[in-house]
């Protein structure tokens, strides 16, 4: 919906964006770091500290392994659910703001090309398909490995589509590995 939204309302062009204040979130620096990776070790820190020491982290994980055990514990689900898709939704906007800052220039298409690196980072760094498990130290981490191979792919020359075939065929693995520890504790426990 907000793609299609964003596509009609720059009328499918890239608008360039001439923000003294924007530049310097995209290209500024804070003594010899990028203001973008500051403002990304500040994103971090918060979510590290609610994952880790509140009982909304707790409450989180609760849901994510088993959202009815969770509603009949007492958690409010559909509340939580509601605020952590309105939490992502915010974390996009940041990303997207960042992006636009870098380019100078804001494009209604430039998201769509990240949604691969994204849900594979978020596979990568741990998280179960089936939910309850995940860290966001080890996403961070899973980004930080996909930036590099990116990075490198680009010093080989490579194009996106070799670099989105290696995406696709480490989120398939990713993918297998999760299914089959899956399949492991369940006979575990049963």
């Amino acid at each position: 919906l907000f793609a299609g939204l964003a596509f009609a309302i720059a009328s499918g062009k890239t608008r360039v964006v001439n923000d003294k204040s924007l530049q310097y979130l995209g290209i500024g620096k804070i003594g010899t770091l990028p203001v973008a990776f500051v403002v990304f070790l500040i994103v971090l820190a918060i979510a590290l500290f609610i994952e880790r020491f509140t009982a909304a982290g707790r409450t989180v994980y609760a849901i994510g392994g088993n959202p009815e055990a969770a509603r009949l514990s007492g958690l409010r689900v559909r509340t939580f659910q509601t605020g952590l898709y309105l939490l992502s939704g915010v974390s996009g906007g940041i990303a997207g703001v960042v992006i636009t800052a870098q380019l100078a220039a804001a494009s209604p298409q430039i998201g769509g090309t990240y949604l691969l690196s994204v849900f594979t980072a978020v596979i990568l760094g741990g998280a179960s398909l089936s939910g309850g498990r995940g860290s966001v130290l080890g996403t961070a981490v899973a980004v930080a490995i996909l930036g590099t191979l990116a990075n490198g792919f680009a010093q080989l020359g490579w194009g996106s589509s070799a670099q989105n075939i290696v995406l696709g065929l480490a989120l398939i693995v990713a993918v297998l590995l999760d299914q089959a520890s899956s399949r492991i504790r369940r006979a575990g426990v049963g």
